[in-house]
């Protein structure tokens, strides 16, 4: 609340609550449709992706005090955004492959996106009925079979391609 009280103090308060924590009740969805920016605002696992990114980038060496404020960030964003699919995606395949590598465990990223959907699916069947969790794992899925190219333009079109076909 008190983040959010703060944000409201800007003028453009509405767009920091969309583009942080995917609440777009302030905002006029009519318009954000009809300039086809309405995704803009959606939050996926690629917010949270990004961010553990530029963690690992800034911190090459990882302590326990970095893991475990990283731990209670991602915790806590994900209450933000009221666990959804996207996020449990990201941060559960992040840490079964974070243990997998500390414990020689032998996972890929694929086999960490696997288990974590079975695991979802255990917990509650009927995600397999959501559109999220379908997009959500089946665009993972399908992007972790391109190999990652030693050419960025090559390796971005790729991907897009696999977006734009789900």
């Amino acid at each position: 609340n008190r983040l959010l009280s703060y944000l409201k103090g800007f003028s453009s308060s509405s767009y920091y609550q969309a583009f942080l924590f995917g609440d777009t009740s302030t905002l006029d969805k009519d318009s954000l449709n009809q300039n086809g920016i309405g995704h803009l605002f959606a939050v996926s696992g690629m917010h949270v992706s990004f961010f553990l990114t530029l963690y690992e980038r800034l911190f090459k060496r990882k302590s326990k005090v970095s893991s475990c404020l990283l731990g209670l960030f991602l915790l806590f964003y994900a209450f933000l955004t009221n666990f959804t699919v996207s996020i449990i995606r990201v941060i559960g395949v992040y840490y079964l492959y974070q243990l997998s590598e500390k414990y020689n465990l032998g996972l890929e990223r694929r086999t960490c996106l696997i288990l974590v959907g079975l695991l979802l699916l255990i917990y509650q069947p009927y995600f397999l009925y959501q559109v999220s969790f379908l997009f959500s794992f089946g665009i993972s899925f399908s992007l972790s079979f391109l190999r990652p190219s030693s050419h960025y333009i090559l390796s971005l079109l790729k991907s897009s391609f696999v977006s734009l076909l789900a």
